[in-house]
């Protein structure tokens, strides 16, 4: 799978810059990832972090999840390691 940015959830396995405008992100959910001790790192686009985490164990039924409720200026991906990010946003404003 590549990065799906088309609504939400945005589904991201590949790191990046995922959006560049102003959203509410709802929820993170990281789902799959393959071991324990891989990371994911989420930031804004002034590199402020949004949620980090390093699993504990690893698996395809595997989620961590991160209630968020905040207004966030851009998404960047800066690090996932394996399994997919789901990102659950409303509010959604481009530049």
């Amino acid at each position: 799978m590549s990065n799906e940015l088309t609504g939400s959830p945005f589904k991201i396995d590949t790191a990046g810059t995922i959006f560049t405008g102003r959203l509410t992100v709802n929820e993170m959910v990281w789902k799959g990832p393959d071991r324990r001790g891989e990371s994911i790192l989420v930031e804004d686009s002034a590199g402020r972090t949004l949620w980090e985490k390093t699993s504990l164990e690893g698996g395809p039924e595997i989620e961590y999840k991160q209630r968020f409720g905040q207004q966030c200026n851009g998404i960047v991906v800066a690090a996932i390691d394996s399994g997919t990010l789901y990102i659950y946003f409303k509010n959604l404003v481009i530049y």
